[in-house]
This record gives C-alpha cells, sequence and structure tokens, in this order.
C-alpha cells in the first residue's frame, strides 16, 4: 500500500435520482454542515445554520434532506473522511518504522495540532455522534465511522514492518484501545508510559513514551 487509499467517500454509493448539479448542491450542503459540526458541535447543525454556510436557502437545504437526521449522517461522515485522508497523508509522510504510528497516538490522544477542518471540538465528536445515532439505530452509520480509519491503521503498520493478517489483526486492536484511551484521556490523561507499554503489547512494537 504505497499510496492513500483511506478515503471512504461517502457511503460509495452515487443517488441516480439527483443529476450532477443536485448531487453537487447537496455536496456543497453536507460540506457546510460538516464544518459547522467540527467547529462547534452536532448541535449547531441547524436548517439555518446550514443554509447560511451553504450560501443557499432554508427550503434549498429543506428540499435536499427532508430528514435532518441524515444530514448529521453525511456531514458526520465527511468530517470522518477528512480525517482519514490527513493521517494517511500524515503516515505516508512520516519516515519508515513506528513514527507512523506514534503520529496516530499523538493525535487521537490530544497532543498535536491539526487543521480546523480535520480537528473537533474537545474531541467530543465521537462519543457524542456515537450516543446520538445509536439512540435512532443507525448503527451502519457508527459502523461506516468507525471504520474510516481502518486503512490508516493498516498503511502505519505496514511501515513498521508488519504485514499481512497480522498487520490487519494489530491494527485493529490498535485502533479499538485508543478510541477507548481517547474517551478516558478527555476525563483524566492518560500517563504517558501507560499508553506506551499498552501500545507496544498490541503492535508488538517498541514505542518510545517521550514521542507521545
Amino acid at each position: 500500500m504505497s499510496t492513500c487509499l483511506c478515503k471512504t467517500r461517502r457511503m460509495q454509493v452515487v443517488e441516480t435520482m439527483w443529476t450532477p448539479n443536485q448531487q453537487a448542491a447537496r455536496e456543497k450542503i453536507i460540506s457546510a454542515a460538516a464544518d459547522l459540526i467540527a467547529q462547534h458541535g452536532l448541535s449547531a447543525c441547524t436548517i439555518r445554520a446550514v443554509a447560511e454556510r451553504s450560501e443557499l436557502t432554508k427550503s434549498t437545504v429543506h428540499y435536499y434532506f427532508d430528514d435532518a437526521n441524515e444530514l448529521v449522517d453525511l456531514s458526520v461522515s465527511e468530517i470522518f473522511e477528512r480525517m482519514a485522508s490527513f493521517a494517511c497523508e500524515s503516515v505516508l509522510a512520516a519516515p519508515k518504522g513506528v513514527d507512523g504510528l506514534e503520529f496516530l497516538v499523538r493525535w487521537f490522544l490530544g497532543r498535536m495540532k491539526t487543521p480546523p477542518e480535520v480537528a473537533f471540538r474537545e474531541n467530543t465528536l465521537w462519543p457524542a455522534y456515537t450516543a446520538h445515532a445509536w439512540q435512532r439505530g443507525a448503527t451502519l452509520s457508527i459502523l461506516r465511522n468507525l471504520n474510516a480509519h481502518r486503512q490508516v491503521f493498516e498503511l502505519a503498520m505496514e511501515r513498521a514492518g508488519v504485514v499481512g493478517p497480522e498487520a490487519t489483526m494489530r491494527a485493529d486492536s490498535l485502533h479499538n484501545y485508543l478510541i477507548g484511551a481517547m474517551i478516558r484521556n478527555m476525563i483524566e490523561p492518560l500517563p504517558r508510559q501507560e499508553v506506551a507499554q499498552a501500545v507496544s503489547a498490541l503492535t508488538g512494537l517498541r514505542l518510545d513514551p517521550l514521542r507521545y
């Protein structure tokens, strides 16, 4: 995997009911909503705010998205796609070895700056959205976003010299750990040594705690 293959493209489904111009309008609305959610949280995704951000009318937004939950789901997916693309490019830019894995650990634990379009307020988007979607049974959307970074972790393992089924297993284990660690770290900062030991155990690679 020598190039970035981490863009999932929102559900990879093209709605045949929309013309190219209409689909472009939908994409503009989704992008505007994603910007609002990334900067201000889920509650900022109102029809009025999205219309103002996209420079369209409220009636236009309602025309394309009668279901507000659909707009939230697609907008959050847009954010996770942006994040996955940024992470993939960052891993590819890092020297081969464990540097890519170290980047992912620092990023998930909020220990580095990221561009505004891929950052989200106080790292609360994932738990907030999971609760929002779970209550209405949108489990497929949760899984889609959960898997958005899967290729990034596999790429990082590959660049660290671990390939094949073992790389996939270790990548999944590290990803799952970091999701939980991200939430825990919001409440109480995790000791660097503890994180380093956990990551090293899950990946089979030695990572320096001073680099987290």
